[in-house]
């Protein structure tokens, strides 16, 4: 169960899910101070924090060793992705877990995933009402509204695959590129559409500047791919070959 200041705790930090947090929303210092009071018993050491725009991941920890020490360098929390302030809690303390195992001069193997992670992330869940993630992964997560959408474009190959490229790139450039370099076989296999769009989702991707020879597929969430279809410019729609 769940003791008093805890509970308190947790509705001073307004864990709502209709908050959104962001760095507008959330001062990261006062956030940290709290659970480390209320979790580590101020024990932690606060390290340089700061928000960041990673693609893929919730938050990270970096650490050096110096003087035969491990030193806890910075904490970043990305608001690139939408998280109410319940996921921003469970992300910070995952980041704060990484910090204390740091700070006793525990190196881990597995990005600091290891036993002594794992161990004091499930003591710690029993205390809180939110969860605290296992991993920093946040691909699975949605664009953040004030992530603001820019003009890009698209490459839809089928309704599954995408590939976006900066939208100073000419889709016909990009479409004769594709035919000296593939066989028939592709265009067989593939229908092809250019569309211009300045949907935030379209932010996750890597936009291509230029042409290369590696080439990645990603692939398209079915609201990501009906809002291009509706809303977008559709530019090119290359149909597959007999």
């Amino acid at each position: 169960m769940m003791d008093r200041s805890l509970a308190i705790a947790v509705t001073q930090a307004a864990l709502t899910v209709a908050a959104m947090a962001n760095r507008k929303t959330v001062n990261l210092s006062k956030e940290f101070d709290r659970w480390n009071r209320k979790l580590f018993g101020g024990e932690l050491v606060k390290p340089k924090l700061r928000w960041m725009r990673s693609k893929t991941l919730g938050g990270s920890t970096k650490a050096r060793r110096k003087g035969g020490q491990v030193e806890v360098q910075e904490v970043g929390i990305s608001d690139f992705h939408e998280n109410t302030m319940e996921e921003f809690a469970g992300i910070l303390v995952h980041e704060m877990i990484h910090v204390s195992v740091l700070q006793r001069g525990i190196v881990e193997r597995n990005g600091g995933h290891g036993p002594e992670f794992f161990d004091t992330l499930h003591r710690l869940q029993t205390k809180v009402p939110f969860e605290i993630p296992l991993t920093e992964d946040a691909t699975h997560k949605k664009v953040s509204d004030h992530v603001k959408g820019k003009k890009r474009l698209a490459v839809l190959f089928n309704d599954d695959s995408i590939q976006v490229y900066s939208p100073k790139m000419s889709p016909d450039t990009i479409l004769d590129t594709f035919r000296d370099r593939y066989s028939n076989d592709f265009f067989r296999t593939y229908r092809l559409r250019f569309i211009m769009s300045d949907d935030r989702e379209l932010a996750r991707y890597p936009m291509k500047r230029k042409m290369t020879r590696k080439s990645s597929l990603y692939q398209v969430s079915k609201d990501l791919l009906d809002r291009l279809l509706k809303e977008g410019e559709l530019l090119i729609d290359v149909k597959r070959a007999a």
